[in-house]
């Protein structure tokens, strides 16, 4: 690598080290998080809990503190196979703080920058550092990258994977021949699969297309070498698959059995409405900036797509990228998403589809880097053009963001409050696309005299409207505003109440998943994914009966609770914890099962007068023989584990308050045993007559295959790279041996020069 490129690097790193300041301020009084919102309520309770797990020695399967348990490793946004997230897990420990998490946010916006550097430095080996430059600072702190994704963590770290991975296909397309050709195919998957391994199946799907697409699009232009690119082209996506296999099986079948199994077409097809398309000139226009690049990346890359015969190619094929992701972001009113979503796997999966703007916004920062070295260059005619279209081309848009402003102005509800908002707003951003316009001009301007100069300045310019425009976007509160941690609540929560479980309705700060941040095991949560019938099961049973099927014991409250049925135990911070007086246990023998047709037939019967959950168990199924009596002692829990001491003096059924999901496997004295599901909601183990003791272990379905076939394909791929690199070798030795006997033989044929002096 050229010293330059790497001073460049360097650059583009301190710049968006210094984008993020007020993270790492100095002054305490100035520091920031991000804003609240699934940042803090979502994925830094998830990722608090896998480095809880790790820390202790074990992978998360499964996550106990929400909706009374459910698959943990399974869930794609707890990153739990993800290396970079396991290493920052494993670097803080059990208390992952929040300023962890955001740390983990920035770096991979930088990974995100410096692998659009060097995908755009590959494309255009012989421009100047400045261009590679551009297209790192426009992609890395676009309007999409330092938007929403930041509350998305799986987004931002998966999204940060993209240019590296198209990276690493245009090394798999540029291999002089087929062994070479190989050993980078296998490295390109070894990239997808840590994409795939981030944790947002939407992204990675955009990755994946996109690769595709990529691969096709060169068979098609390059006619030489065109059988080799077919041969190795499934390669990186059959090695990432392959590599992935151990989050991308459990993912899979968790959400085959979750809420999201059943999306319907207009759940999924909304998109960017038509009019927000006016924020790629105009930002804060509905209060974000996910299309926004600025007037100056856009008249760049509108030289770059036009910027003469070199590349003619790779450019077009990064301006259709542009135009197709722009028209798939808007969802079912583009028209284009019903073909996607009728006719390629995994379209009619992915919801929210303005997220399309990911590739649009990497290819108009490699277009825009091929505008600066068009500029760069010297090119009179193209500047001349484009510094036309920027002083002509820009006001009739600008015009038409005006009429926008107004029409919408006018849909608010009358305040005029209201309107004067719009208004400033309106003026602030023409004020702001004017100046820049300007500025622009003037770098077009000089660059016809100064090329090098004209495009450092154009570049420069890219950096201030990126940054002044995108960074508020990633400033929440002060850490010191964050509600205080109700310390000795929690610690008095832990210790009375082991071996059951609390309800906390959101009293807790990150509401909903306090449990997971503070390892109590609560019967709520706020996750996207959850399993269908934990839902329903909440929907339709009343709260009473929840708690007795979960066993629920203690209850968080912020009033008084009727003291016949609850007894103050600690408080703290106006929470209250409070204990039933009716015992719940989360093991218990039942002495009568009786068969149900449906999960919601036994939840009708819950509600029953009379009837008793400690007594009777409604098993769903073929009913086993029940009817002794016994004693059951809990001798160890942990996540994902449960082990009991059952005597029993004829027939039981144990039942254990664990959401009976499919990964559960039950052992019986050491051998495999079986369960049943009861009350549509939790387990039952049946036990004849004696002494046993009985495990629970849980695993995902399928997870012996998945980890063969991780383990395999990593096996296989070193293998592959091994086996092609060794034949590689052997092939240049051979052409350099020919290459040197074809010489000798030449000139074999001329006489010494003593001899020809003779």
């Amino acid at each position: 690598m050229r010293k330059q490129d790497l001073l460049g690097i360097g650059a583009l790193i301190a710049l968006i080290v210094l984008f993020f300041w007020r993270l790492w301020a100095p002054n305490p009084a100035d520091r920031v998080l991000f804003p609240e919102g699934d940042f803090t309520h979502q994925y830094w309770p998830l990722r608090r809990f896998v480095a809880r797990e790790l820390s202790e020695g074990r992978l998360p399967l499964w996550n106990p503190y929400i909706w009374g348990g459910q698959p943990g490793l399974a869930d794609p946004q707890a990153a739990a196979l993800y290396p970079p997230a396991m290493v920052n897990a494993l670097i803080w420990g059990a208390n992952f703080p929040l300023e962890a998490l955001a740390f983990e946010v920035v770096a991979h916006v930088i990974w995100a920058g410096v692998g659009a550097f060097l995908l755009a430095r590959r494309l255009m080996p012989r421009a100047p550092t400045i261009a590679p430059l551009t297209a790192g600072v426009a992609f890395a702190l676009s309007g999409y990258m330092t938007g929403f994704p930041l509350q998305q963590v799986t987004i931002v770290e998966t999204a940060a994977w993209l240019p590296w991975w198209i990276w690493a296909l245009h090394h798999v397309v540029r291999a002089p021949r087929l062994p070479v050709a190989l050993m980078r195919a296998v490295g390109a998957g070894w990239v997808l699969a840590l994409a795939l391994l981030a944790g947002h199946p939407q992204t990675a799907l955009y990755a994946v297309y996109l690769g595709a697409a990529y691969l096709l699009a060169h068979v098609a232009w390059s006619p030489a070498g065109r059988g080799r690119r077919l041969l190795v082209a499934p390669v990186p996506f059959l090695v990432a698959g392959g590599l992935s296999a151990a989050q991308l099986m459990p993912t899979l079948d968790f959400i085959a059995r979750s809420e999201r199994a059943a999306l319907d077409y207009a759940f999924v097809s909304k998109g960017l409405p038509w009019d927000e398309l006016a924020t790629a000139l105009f930002p804060n226009f509905v209060g974000g900036t996910p299309l926004y690049v600025g007037p100056v990346v856009l008249v760049l890359a509108a030289l770059g797509l036009a910027a003469g015969r070199e590349e003619r190619g790779e450019r077009w094929f990064w301006g259709s990228v542009a135009a197709v992701g722009l028209v798939v972001a808007v969802g079912g009113d583009g028209g284009l998403y019903q073909l996607l979503y009728l006719g390629l796997p995994g379209w009619n999966r992915v919801r929210a589809q303005e997220r399309a703007l990911l590739v649009v916004a990497l290819a108009v920062a490699l277009l825009a880097a091929w505008g600066v070295a068009r500029v760069a260059a010297g090119a009179r005619r193209p500047v001349r053009w484009a510094l036309r279209g920027t002083l002509w081309g820009l006001l009739p848009l600008a015009w038409m963001a005006a009429r926008f402003y107004a029409v919408r102005a006018e849909i608010f509800s009358g305040a005029r409050q209201g309107n004067a908002d719009v208004i400033e707003g309106f003026l602030g951003n023409t004020l702001l696309l004017l100046v820049l316009t300007a500025m622009m001009a003037v770098a077009l301007a000089l660059a016809r005299r100064r090329p090098r100069l004209g495009a450092t300045l154009a570049s420069l310019l890219v950096a201030y409207n990126l940054f002044t425009v995108n960074q508020p976007y990633y400033r929440g509160p002060s850490p010191s505003t964050f509600p205080p941690p109700p310390v000795s609540l929690v610690a008095t929560a832990r210790q009375v109440a082991q071996g059951t479980r609390l309800h906390d309705p959101g009293l807790l700060w990150p509401q909903a998943n306090a449990g997971m941040v503070y390892a109590l095991e609560t019967i709520g949560g706020n996750e996207p994914l959850r399993l269908a019938r934990t839902a329903r099961f909440f929907e339709q049973v009343p709260s009473w009966f929840q708690w007795e099927v979960l066993a629920v014991q203690y209850v968080f409250a912020d009033r008084p609770m009727d003291p016949t049925l609850f007894t103050p135990v600690a408080g703290q911070g106006g929470v209250t914890l409070y204990r039933l007086l009716q015992p719940r246990p989360r093991l218990w023998l039942v002495e009568e099962a009786v068969p149900v047709t449906s999960p919601e037939a036994a939840w009708e019967r819950l509600d029953d007068e009379g009837f008793d959950v400690y007594r009777t168990a409604l098993v769903e199924g073929k009913v086993p023989p029940v009817g002794g009596r016994g004693s059951v002692q809990v001798v160890r829990r942990r996540p994902g584990y449960v082990g009991a001491r059952v005597v029993a003096e004829g027939p039981v059924m144990l039942v254990v308050s664990e959401v009976a999901d499919p990964g559960w496997r039950v052992w019986i004295n050491g051998a495999r045993g079986r369960w049943v599901r009861v009350y549509g909601m939790i387990i039952g183990v049946p036990l004849p007559g004696g002494t046993y003791d009985v495990e629970l272990v849980y695993a995902p379905p399928n997870w012996l295959l998945a980890r063969l076939v991780s383990l395999n394909t990593l096996l296989l791929s070193l293998l592959l790279v091994a086996g092609a690199r060794k034949r590689s070798r052997a092939d240049s030795g051979y052409s350099k041996s020919r290459t040197i006997s074809s010489a000798s033989k030449r000139g074999s044929g001329r006489r010494p020069p003593s001899e020809r002096s003779q």
